[in-house]
């Protein structure tokens, strides 16, 4: 573990010294972090992924003096590999955003092309490096996830061209950081893993729609089909304020948690009072949805924890 661990912050190291000669911009540099730290938010789901996870392996009430290491490793990888393939997004993006993104700096041509590329390769590099920091059963979730965003991204496959296809490759990226998770705790899957790993996907396709709510009108404007302009922005909304509290139950019944269920049905409240309320301020709603979500992760992974010592 140290000697891949050592390997890995000496390739951070030079990869990063290597980016930043290429980059040789200030400006360049200040655009690429404020477009990074915009990826944040979006993010924080990804990490409640990744602790219920984690948590879901801790069968036995042990955790181990390297946890809190493979904890941080799997969240860096999957945050690089999140924003490395969120900048080659960007790229093949750029017709469809000089109508719902103009003054976003790749479509206005304040980063060379080459430049966002290679930003977003090196930083999926950096992700596996981390994961491989872990064991191989991490990288391979995070060699997944890469994978999948890139499908969703890039042409001529570019899964998010199609509603049902651009649910679905959210739904996976969502499974491979509970994946991810998982390897932080175990080397690989256990059959059950597999089954919530499923249900998770499921759940997560058909609930992942409101992230396009915000930009229902521009991506309509250039023939972007996704679930959103396909059936309608009221509609979408009418089916969230269904599908997300329900899922919050479905899981906690899942893992027989019923003492957490009021706790679910507060939160299940604020998505339903937010999906309301949020009708002209829906950039905000979907980093209000994204947190709430981590949380909720979060909970379920503490509760079924807490489960599992009880039994011991």
């Amino acid at each position: 573990m140290a000697v891949v661990t050592n390997f890995t912050l000496l390739a951070g190291t030079v990869g990063i010294g290597a980016l930043a000669l290429v980059i040789n911009s200030t400006q360049a540099t200040t655009l690429l972090a404020k477009r990074i730290s915009r990826m944040v938010p979006c993010t924080f789901a990804y990490w409640g992924m990744i602790a219920f996870g984690m948590l879901f392996e801790l069968k036995d009430g042990s955790v181990s003096q390297e946890l809190p290491f493979l904890l941080g490793a799997a969240i860096v990888a999957v945050s690089f590999a999140n924003w490395g393939q969120w900048l080659i997004n960007d790229l093949y993006d750029k017709d469809t955003d000089k109508h719902s993104n103009q003054n976003r700096a790749t479509t206005q041509n304040e980063i060379p092309d080459r430049i966002t590329l290679l930003t977003g390769v090196a930083l999926s590099v950096f992700g596996g490096l981390f994961a491989f920091a872990i064991n191989a059963y991490a990288l391979f979730s995070v060699l997944g996830f890469i994978v999948v965003f890139a499908a969703y991204s890039i042409r001529p496959i570019r899964l998010k061209s199609n509603a049902y296809t651009a649910m679905l490759s959210i739904g996976l990226l969502g499974g491979c950081c509970f994946l991810l998770g998982s390897a932080t705790v175990v080397d690989q899957p256990s059959p059950f893993t597999g089954l919530i790993f499923t249900l998770i996907t499921l759940v997560m396709t058909i609930n992942v729609s409101y992230k396009d709510i915000k930009d229902a009108e521009h991506d309509e404007k250039s023939d972007s089909e996704n679930f959103v302009v396909k059936f309608g922005r009221d509609r979408v909304r009418r089916l969230l304020i269904v599908g997300l509290p329900a899922s919050y139950f479905i899981f906690g019944m899942v893992f027989q948690l019923y003492s957490w269920l009021p706790i679910f049905a507060v939160l299940a409240l604020v998505v339903v009072y937010l999906l309301y309320d949020r009708t002209d301020k829906y950039h905000r709603l979907v980093y209000e949805l994204d947190a709430i979500n981590g949380i909720y992760l979060l909970m379920l992974g503490i509760g079924y924890y807490g489960i599992q010592v009880s039994i011991l």
